[in-house]
């Protein structure tokens, strides 16, 4: 008999070219649906119905690709976690980054400022210092005026001029 089924479901698939799969109750009866099968083979006391497949198919409902497409599913899942761990570290990284970047662009900033306020005090203290020798200079030329003087008045001008001496 489970030759004749074969033979019958072959028949009906080949009829079908649509339909992959088929289910066949012990009187000779195919169904597409599984559902309808088993109502038939209940409804008449028959055992369940027996499934066959078209030449090159297989049961796509198997208990084993199920189990694979559940692992399949659950190793996925698990990557998507660690993708979005390494998406989020780099993302984090790439926001470190870019604060440091603006940091040592602000720093940088804050070295030329301090640079050009250094060389502007560099300068002013080179002034300084040529107007204070100037100044001295000036002041030693009046004392070697009135050097020789022995007045009051010379020595008040000596006692208020600073000067160097070598």
């Amino acid at each position: 008999m489970a030759k004749d089924l074969k033979k019958i479901a072959a028949e009906l698939l080949k009829d079908n070219p649509e339909q992959n799969k088929i289910w066949m109750t012990e009187d000779g009866q195919g169904f597409f649906s599984e559902g309808h099968a088993n109502n038939n083979a209940k409804t008449k006391g028959l055992e369940n119905p027996e499934v066959f497949f078209r030449d090159g198919h297989q049961d796509e409902d198997s208990k084993e690709l199920e189990e694979v497409l559940l692992e399949t599913e659950e190793t996925v899942r698990e990557l998507e976690t660690v993708i979005d761990r390494v998406i989020d570290v780099s993302n984090i990284e790439a926001e470190d980054s870019m604060e440091a970047l603006e940091d040592d662009h602000q720093a940088v900033k804050n070295v030329a400022e301090l640079r050009k306020k250094y060389e502007g005090a560099v300068e002013q203290g080179v002034i300084f210092k040529e107007e204070i020798k100037e100044e001295l200079e000036f002041n030693a030329a009046v004392v070697e005026l009135v050097k020789n003087d022995t007045t009051k008045l010379a020595d008040a001008i000596r006692a208020l001029i600073p000067t160097k001496t070598t």
